[in-house]
């Protein structure tokens, strides 16, 4: 899943920028972006701006196994626009990172803007990280499972699918 954050440049006005820009600068103060567009894999991976380079790096990544087996579930409520996500992570490998994190990130697809740099339809726009950009810290051990539940809102002028 591809997660597209909208920087204050080529337009501060951008507004998928304007939506959110604390969450949109520390995620891109988090990877320490200095151009666009950019491509990160899994947070370690900086497969740089020239995008003739992204796909080679993806299939590379790809080529490696998690440690971890990730299954999401959830309820929404159209009305209220609110919901919980439930996660759980089990660890499926030995991990050595300790200074693991999970961050969750509400996306929304087809959007039409005019962009500066000729771009008309945006895909996977970040909106929200929930519960915030930094992420929560989680202990995990081979065969061991982390379970969360995450409340969420999706409001107006988002669009709940």
């Amino acid at each position: 899943m591809a997660i597209r954050y909208h920087g204050w440049w080529p337009s501060p006005y951008d507004p998928y920028y304007v939506y959110n820009p604390s969450e949109i600068g520390a995620r891109i103060h988090y990877y320490s972006q200095n151009a666009v567009p950019n491509l990160h894999i899994d947070g370690i991976i900086d497969a740089g701006p020239q995008e003739y380079q992204w796909w080679s790096a993806i299939q590379e990544r790809r080529s490696i196994e998690s440690l971890m087996e990730i299954n999401l579930d959830g309820d929404f409520n159209d009305i209220a626009r609110e919901g919980v996500l439930n996660i759980d992570i089990t660890a499926t490998e030995i991990i050595s990172d300790i200074n693991l994190r999970i961050r969750i990130a509400l996306t929304e697809s087809e959007l039409f803007f005019e962009a500066p740099n000729g771009t008309l339809w945006h895909h996977q726009v970040m909106r929200d990280i929930i519960p915030y950009p930094y992420g929560i810290p989680i202990d995990i051990e081979l065969g061991e499972t982390v379970s969360l539940n995450e409340p969420f809102s999706c409001p107006e002028p988002l669009v709940s699918e």
